[in-house]
């Protein structure tokens, strides 16, 4: 069931904003980090648009689920030029992934300021990305088949109850049907302040580097465990787990991926390994930009947009 009020602000999303509005507020934000990549050399010719245009330009086209042709037919209308897939591709090959994931971070600092001093949780979970025409081998019935291979988006996501706001603090890109728990160990060490008190997990995170590294950060762990004797900090772990705390809030990051998964975003076209992992980077980014919108981007429009104008 919807909290009152959710479809007021989801209409007032597309009521009030337009493509190039949207494409306005990436770029800004963009801007605000820095370029992205530089020219090589003096020597050749000059970039069609700025390096940060390219970021922009890079999300929405995740954001609206485009390839690069797509985004070649809206060239003109979006940016008053024709310019070729190929310009496009080359461009946003040259992105760096932390770039990406400064700009995640980025988005995400902007809901926290808008929501001001308000409590919040982590939530940690990972679904699959499926692959357009990458295969891997496996056997069923007896007999040799392919199967369409999958990446994995590995997200740290913070809820705020009382808002009934949820976004993503930080992700990870992993191939295939990979362990869960090594990717939250890489999120969390890289996070130099836990402003969250609890932190919720199925049992793929039930490992003892992870439960290492939340009591290190000053994080309750509330992770379901796998059956088997529990010992040292797993016992540790065990003792402050509350099955009832667990119910409440694990199933809520759920949301994040179903909405993924209904814009049709769980899905990639890329088939190079470093364009894949920018792409997983840019779904987290495109779940962000959606709640940012829903929340609070209508209340700020003129303040934000008056030099566009």
């Amino acid at each position: 069931m919807k909290k009152e009020g959710y479809w007021k602000k989801y209409n007032r999303k597309f009521s009030d904003f337009d493509v190039k509005k949207i494409l306005r507020f990436l770029i800004e934000l963009a801007d605000e980090i820095g370029e992205p990549f530089e020219k090589k050399s003096a020597r050749g010719r000059s970039f069609k648009l700025s390096p940060t245009q390219y970021v922009a330009l890079y999300i929405l086209m995740v954001f609206f689920d485009m390839s690069l042709r797509d985004l070649e037919l809206w060239s003109e209308a979006l940016l008053g030029e024709h310019i070729d897939h190929s310009t496009f591709g080359k461009a946003f090959e040259r992105i760096p992934e932390e770039y990406l994931k400064k700009y995640l971070k980025k988005l995400r600092d902007k809901i926290k300021d808008k929501l001001g001093d308000k409590d919040f949780v982590y939530l940690a979970d990972a679904t699959g990305v499926k692959l357009d025409r990458i295969y891997k081998d496996t056997i069923s019935g007896n007999k040799k088949t392919k199967i369409n291979a999958h990446d994995k988006l590995s997200i740290l996501s913070e809820y705020y109850p009382d808002a009934g706001v949820i976004c993503i603090s930080a992700g990870e890109w992993r191939a295939g049907y990979s362990y869960d728990s090594p990717s939250l160990v890489n999120i969390l060490s890289s996070i130099d302040v836990i402003q969250g008190k609890y932190l919720y997990a199925d049992a793929g995170y039930d490992g003892y580097s992870c439960y290492y590294l939340c009591f290190k950060k000053g994080l309750i762990p509330i992770i379901k465990q796998r059956k088997y004797i529990a010992r040292g900090i797993r016992r540790k772990a065990l003792e402050i787990f509350s099955k009832d705390l667990y119910k409440a809030n694990r199933g809520i990051v759920e949301g994040i991926f179903g909405g993924l998964e209904t814009k049709r975003l769980l899905f990639s076209r890329f088939k190079k390994e470093e364009m894949r992992r920018k792409h997983v980077i840019g779904m987290a980014i495109c779940h962000n930009l959606q709640t940012y919108m829903t929340i609070f981007y209508p209340y700020n429009f003129l303040y934000e947009y008056v030099r566009w104008n």
